[in-house]
């Protein structure tokens, strides 16, 4: 006997239990709740019955598949399952295939075979939508970024949070403007670099921050002077003697007042530099290295996209690393005023 359990009925739609009271058509074999059975008075799998064909398990087992193939579509850059209905990838952020569709209609206008079509008749290429601006802007995938990259092998080396920098990339290379504000870059500029894989950038970021905070070190050692001793002679007996010498440097000078000043200037510069043109360094980063894995991918005869999205988008490790470099750093300098500044 054939085990209907997890079929549907065709009547009503609910899948089948193992409990459940089951009939099936006499003509073609289709399975029904009896109670359905009852209600319809007859069989509605009038498909079959035009056919002369029957309900078989496996011809329903393929249906199933094909439509959940068809319900769902596969993200074109990292192959995550997204449904249908779906603008984005949850995964990486990247456009779905059925973006410029959904899109156009959710915007109110026609999807013309691969473009936006406005009610004025104009085209644009379709692809990422920028939504932080006024105005729409879409990408081409085949537009060219420089180098020889296109967008879609810029996308592909971003990775993560592409719907944040692949409308900003399109507007400071139309525009030719580089300045466009990144809170983590201003903040945390060497845990962003370094979360980007930049870790040069990072890494300069933080030795000239490191340098610039030197005076301000200084004057905070000095103002810990009350239980700094005790904090040294249980660690660092040796620096005492010299925590003492040091105490004695007099920072109200215009010599270290000048000093504080330019370091601190220097500081704030950097910090909104890197806050204003963070995405621009990145962006041209981002562009740099893309077209370096094409041609390295090219002398390897290796996969282009694999490539680049092995070597693109983001790292925690690198980001944990710098944060634990930053904090040694931090330290070492701490104590090393005491023994350097006599």
């Amino acid at each position: 006997m054939i085990d209907y359990t997890g079929y549907k009925c065709k009547s009503c739609g609910n899948t089948f239990k193992q409990d459940d009271d089951i009939v099936v058509c006499p003509d073609c074999g289709t399975p029904y709740h009896r109670d359905c059975w009852r209600a319809q008075g007859k069989c509605i799998n009038e498909e079959l019955h035009a056919a002369g064909a029957s309900w078989q398990i496996e011809t329903e087992r393929e249906k199933e598949r094909q439509n959940a193939e068809r319900d769902t579509v596969s993200c074109a850059m990292c192959g995550n399952k997204l449904r249908s209905d779906q603008l984005y990838c949850d995964k990486c952020g990247a456009p779905s295939p059925e973006f410029p569709k959904l899109n156009a209609q959710q915007a109110g206008r026609q999807f013309n075979g691969g473009y936006y079509r406005t009610q004025g008749g104009a085209e644009t290429g379709n692809s990422y939508q920028n939504t932080g601006f006024a105005q729409q802007m879409f990408i081409n995938p085949n537009e060219d970024f420089g180098d020889g990259v296109t967008a879609s092998e810029l996308l592909e080396y971003v990775g993560n949070n592409t719907i944040y920098y692949m409308p900003k990339f399109k507007f400071m290379k139309d525009s030719r403007v580089k300045l466009f504000p990144n809170l983590c870059a201003m903040l945390f500029p060497e845990l962003y670099f370094s979360y980007r894989k930049m870790p040069l950038t990072a890494l300069a970021v933080m030795l000239l921050k490191c340098i610039c905070s030197i005076p301000d070190v200084i004057l905070n050692m000095q103002s810990m002077s009350d239980y700094m001793p005790e904090y040294l002679n249980a660690f660092f007996p040796s620096a005492v003697s010299y925590y003492e010498n040091f105490l004695t440097i007099n920072t109200s000078t215009s010599g270290f007042q000048g000093l504080y000043i330019f370091c601190t200037a220097i500081s704030w510069v950097l910090t909104l530099a890197l806050g204003f043109f963070g995405n621009y360094m990145y962006m041209r980063h981002s562009i740099r290295k893309t077209a370096q894995l094409k041609q390295l991918a090219a002398e390897r005869n290796v996969d282009k996209s694999i490539l680049i999205r092995e070597n693109g988008g983001t790292s925690w490790a690198i980001t944990i690393a710098f944060l634990a470099i930053y904090m040694v750093l931090t330290y070492a300098i701490s104590i090393g005023v005491i023994f350097i500044v006599q």
